[in-house]
């Protein structure tokens, strides 16, 4: 495939000398550099699916159910915006919950 692609000075003196050194024609030089861009991806990739895989199950045996931490936690934010922290359904109207929102948003 063949593209037009615009450069800057300094890009064209920087290829200039990479084609030069390298002993390498233009097209050359560019087809390496994105072979680089995507090889660079995919390690990025690679290391975020890495450390997902790794983050996954880490609560795992510390004995904390994870729901209850998760309404701990926002039971201490919610006070502050006047929300209720129970959980959904349990005792709040629809209607209710609604004007909340509404107070809160203006909307």
């Amino acid at each position: 495939m063949r593209t037009i692609v615009d450069l800057t000075d300094e890009q064209v003196e920087e290829l200039r000398r990479y084609c030069l050194v390298e002993k390498v024609s233009r097209a050359e030089a560019i087809r390496r550099g994105v072979d680089l861009l995507v090889k660079e991806k995919q390690e990025r990739r690679d290391r975020f699916l890495k450390a997902l895989d790794a983050a996954f199950g880490s609560w795992k045996g510390h004995g904390i159910d994870g729901l209850a931490y998760q309404r701990q936690i926002r039971a201490e934010w919610e006070p502050r915006v006047g929300l209720d922290p129970r959980p959904a359904g349990a005792g709040v109207k629809v209607d209710d919950a609604m004007r909340t929102i509404v107070e809160l948003t203006g909307e």
